[in-house]
C-alpha cells in the first residue's frame, strides 16, 4: 500500500549520501530522532543533577530506566546519554555511585587501608581459607561482621606489589603459595621420595593427596609436582625420582635403525595394527617391546632410514607417498577400460568391492587427484572417461557470444534463468555445455554487468543505478 521503491532512490541512503547531507535516519524519515554521535548533551553537572534526582539505587536500575522499564520515573531526556561513562569520560565522570548519588565508589578509585592493617583485620576473622574469605565478602557468613569499604574484596590485586604473599599469609593459616615455598634441595627430596618405595607416578599422586596415610603425609618442603620445581635442578623423570629405574621417553637411548628393524621383522607381524597390539602387550606370545625400541618408530627414525611400516615389518607394503605410480596417461587409459560410471563406483572399486572389475594395481593411486595434480589431471569425468568435466576445467564461450545466446532465450529475470539451467523450461531447450549456469562468476572480469545486461531486460544492478 506504500508502493515500490523507485529505481533512483537507494535502499541504503546512509551509504549513498554519507558525504552529501546525511544526518541520520531520524532526519531522513522526519521522526526527529538524532543519531547518538550527533546529539548535544547537557553539561556533566546538570546531567548528574538530573540523574541523582531519580533516586536510583545502582547501575542496573539506571539501565532499566534508560530502556523505559521504570515509567514512574519518566523517560530519559534526549540531551542526557544512556551511557554517561562514555560521554563524560573526560568531563568529570567518577563512576555510577557519583552519577546516581549513592556514594558507591568504583573499586579502582577507592582508597584502601595499608597492607599490614588490612591483613591484621583479615587475620582476626579466623577464616580457614580463600573460599571462606569470598563468602565473607559476599555476606554469606553468619558472623555479623561486614567487610569495611576500605578493605578490598580482591586483596591479591590491590596489594600485589605491596607485601602480598598469598591467602595463607593474608588469613594467617600459614599456608604458603607454591611459588613462594622453600623446598628441600633436589637430592634430599629425591632421597625422601625413594624411601617411600612407590611403584609408579599414580601412587605418588595418591600419596600427595593423602590417600596413602600408612606412608605418612607429604612434607611441606617437598613439592607435589617435582617435575616443575626441579625442572632445571636435576629432574630426570618419575622413574629416577621414585627409584623404579624407569626412564622418561625423551631420555631413552634407542637401538640404531637397522638393528631395531631387524627385531621388528623377526616378529612376523602383518600390519601396523598388529604392531600397535604388540606394543600394548596384547600379544604375549610375541614377548614384550624392549625398552630400547620405540613404539612409534616413524617418529624416532624419521630421518634415520624410515621407509614406512611395510619396510619396518618386512611385509613389502609401501607407504603411498613412497610408491612409484604409472604415468598419468597410462593410468587413465587403464581406468577408462574398466568403464566405471562415476566417483561412487570408483571408490567402491578401490575398496575391492567390485570383483568382476578386478583389483586396483599397486602402481595406480586411490586418490589420483593428488598424485597427478599438475600432471594432466582434469577431473573424475576425464579420469573415468565419462565425459564430465570439472567446472574449473571447462572451456566456455566468450562473454559476448554467451550473452547473445542468453538474450535469445527472452527470459524475464534471474529466477527464470535458474529454472532454465535446471531444465525446468524444456520448451527453451537445454543449457549448452559451453555456457555457464553461473555467469557472474565465470565472466566477473570479462564484461559482466548484471543479469539485466545478461538477459537483455535492461535492469541494472542496484549499486550502479543513478
Amino acid at each position: 500500500h506504500k508502493g515500490r521503491l523507485p529505481a533512483d532512490i537507494p535502499a541504503c541512503p546512509n551509504q549513498t549520501y554519507a558525504d552529501k547531507g546525511w544526518k541520520g535516519m531520524g532526519d531522513w524519515l522526519g521522526t526527529g530522532i538524532v543519531a547518538a554521535h550527533l546529539r548535544k548533551y547537557r553539561s556533566f553537572g546538570n546531567a548528574r543533577h538530573f540523574a541523582q534526582n531519580l533516586n536510583l539505587k545502582n547501575e542496573s536500575e539506571w539501565r532499566a530506566f534508560c530502556k523505559g522499564k521504570m515509567p514512574k520515573k519518566g523517560k530519559l531526556p534526549d540531551d542526557i546519554p544512556a551511557t554517561p561513562s562514555q560521554t563524560y569520560a573526560q568531563k568529570g565522570w567518577k563512576g555510577f555511585g557519583d552519577w546516581l548519588g549513592t556514594g558507591t565508589i568504583a573499586p579502582r578509585l577507592r582508597k584502601y587501608r595499608a597492607f599490614r592493617e588490612a591483613r591484621a583485620f583479615a587475620r582476626n576473622l579466623k577464616l580457614k581459607g580463600q573460599k571462606e574469605w569470598f563468602s565473607f565478602c559476599n555476606g554469606r557468613l553468619k558472623n555479623n561482621v561486614a567487610r569495611p569499604s576500605d578493605i578490598p574484596q580482591g586483596p591479591h590485586n590491590t596489594y600485589a606489589h605491596r607485601g602480598w604473599k598469598g591467602y595463607g599469609d593474608w588469613l594467617g593459616t600459614e599456608r604458603i603459595a607454591s611459588r613462594l615455598k622453600r623446598y628441600r634441595s633436589f637430592p634430599e627430596a629425591r632421597i625422601f621420595a625413594r624411601k617411600l618405595n612407590l611403584k609408579a607416578e599414580s601412587e605418588w599422586r595418591a600419596f600427595c593427596k593423602g590417600q596413602m596415610l600408612y606412608k605418612g603425609r607429604l612434607p611441606a618442603d617437598i613439592p607435589a609436582c617435582p617435575n616443575q620445581t626441579y625442572a632445571d635442578k636435576g629432574w630426570k623423570g618419575m622413574g629416577d625420582w621414585l627409584g623404579t629405574g624407569r626412564v622418561a621417553y625423551r631420555s631413552i637411548k634407542y637401538l640404531e635403525f637397522h638393528k631395531a628393524r631387524e627385531f621388528a621383522r623377526k616378529l612376523k607381524l602383518k600390519n601396523q595394527g598388529e604392531w600397535r597390539e604388540f606394543c600394548r602387550g596384547e600379544m604375549p606370545k610375541k614377548g614384550k617391546l624392549p625398552v630400547d625400541i620405540p613404539s612409534k618408530p616413524d617418529n624416532t627414525y624419521a630421518d634415520k632410514g624410515w621407509k614406512g611400516m611395510g619396510d619396518w615389518l618386512g611385509t613389502g607394503t609401501i607407504a603411498p607417498r613412497l610408491r612409484k605410480y604409472r604415468a598419468f596417461r597410462d593410468a587413465r587409459a587403464f581406468i577408462r577400460g574398466l568403464k566405471i560410471k562415476n566417483q561412487d563406483e570408483w571408490i567402491t572399486f578401490c575398496k575391492g568391492k567390485m570383483p568382476k572389475k578386478g583389483k586396483l594395481p599397486e602402481d595406480i593411486p586411490v586418490k589420483p587427484d593428488r598424485v597427478y595434480r599438475g600432471k594432466g589431471w582434469l577431473g573424475v569425468g576425464d579420469w573415468l572417461g565419462t565425459g564430465r568435466i570439472a567446472n574449473q576445467h571447462k572451456r566456455y564461450r566468450s562473454f559476448g557470444k554467451a550473452r547473445i545466446f542468453a538474450h535469445k532465450l527472452q527470459l524475464k529475470g534471474i529466477k527464470e534463468w535458474l529454472a532454465y539451467c535446471k531444465g525446468k523450461m524444456p520448451h527453451k531447450g537445454r543449457l549448452p555445455k559451453d555456457i555457464p549456469a553461473f555467469p557472474s562468476g565465470v565472466y566477473a572480469d570479462k564484461g559482466w554487468k548484471g543479469f539485466g545486461d545478461w538477459l537483455g531486460t535492461g535492469r541494472k544492478p542496484r549499486a550502479k543505478r543513478l
